[in-house]
């Protein structure tokens, strides 16, 4: 009960400041009454929204209004942190690791950011802690030479075997 009153007050107060900028409905008071809030009002009640609705594990509505919220701000860490979280609850830790990476490049001084960066990349990339680069790239030629390995290793023996580049 006490969840479901939250959810409405958060909608009426989202919907208001969509059309109003204002938490008043323009039916309740006149227009001089009504206050307008500031720009960033609508974005912290948006990421407060996300925020509670991944709590009630309705993470794909989260990261709409997520990246909504990305879309009106996109210079702000913490946001970048929450879309890290949500895509994290979603079992997507590739996607988390980037989300979280693109707000620590915003703010490179922050430690927070870096641990929670790293935390995270670990989570996406076990191979980390055994010391690999996970940003590392394979050249497309290497990629082309472990195919032609492979496949000679599966062909029968007698057969003739295809050479394989080795520049």
């Amino acid at each position: 009960e006490k969840a479901q009153m939250l959810d409405e007050i958060i909608s009426e107060n989202l919907e208001s400041l969509k059309k109003n900028s204002s938490f008043a409905e323009k039916d309740e008071t006149s227009e001089a009454e009504i206050q307008k809030e500031e720009s960033n009002v609508y974005l912290w009640m948006l990421v407060f929204a996300a925020q509670c609705e991944d709590r009630k594990r309705q993470s794909e509505k989260a990261l709409e209004m997520i990246e909504e919220a990305i879309q009106l701000a996109s210079d702000i860490p913490e946001i970048y942190l929450i879309k890290g979280r949500i895509l994290k609850h979603l079992f997507r830790s590739d996607a988390a690791w980037k989300a979280v990476n693109e707000g620590r490049l915003l703010d490179l001084a922050d430690r927070y950011l870096n641990a929670k960066c790293v935390k995270y990349m670990i989570r996406a990339y076990p191979d980390v802690q055994q010391g690999t680069d996970p940003t590392e790239s394979v050249s497309s030629s290497e990629k082309i030479d472990k195919m032609l390995e492979n496949i000679d290793k599966k062909e029968e023996p007698g057969k003739n075997k295809k050479e394989t580049r080795k520049d």
